[in-house]
């Protein structure tokens, strides 16, 4: 599976501003593009959209710039790839059944369920996890994962 350029671009602009969080006030647009290589236009066009779901907040002027809006605990990935991507397909199409074909077979039941774990894992995993050092596997709720 691939993410989109506008999914890794969010990805990478918020690791950006979780590891600036509390240490400085607020991270200029061209500091964090050249620092993260996205270009400029791009990632105006995505903090944007993590600014309309009040994930990033923005200052205008010299020394203005963006900051997480909420400490980077409170903001969940699920709730960041919502504001990008409009809803959380990280998984190809195909398994998005709609409910009917779900009644219908059971490969589709069984894909709804991948993609409601999907879906809890994202909506139960802070944005803290960006900077982390991986560990081997994590446990949310009853889901046990491996990054």
């Amino acid at each position: 599976m691939k993410l989109s350029s506008r999914t890794r671009y969010a990805v990478q602009a918020l690791t950006y501003l979780v590891r600036h969080y509390g240490q400085q006030e607020w991270v200029q647009i061209a500091e964090m593009a050249e620092a993260e290589k996205i270009p400029k236009k791009f990632l105006e066009h995505v903090l944007l959209d993590l600014r309309k779901a009040d994930i990033v907040e923005s200052k205008k002027g010299q020394r203005g710039g963006y900051r997480l809006a909420r400490p980077p605990q409170d903001i969940t990935l699920g709730e960041a790839l919502r504001a990008v991507e409009g809803r959380l397909t990280p998984l190809p199409s195909w398994i998005y059944a709609d409910a009917g074909q779900a009644e219908s077979g059971g490969l589709a039941r069984v894909l709804l369920r991948v993609r409601d774990a999907v879906r809890e894992i994202l909506d139960n995993t802070s944005l803290e996890v960006l900077i982390e050092a991986p560990p081997d596997q994590r446990t949310v709720g009853n889901l046990t994962y491996f990054i």
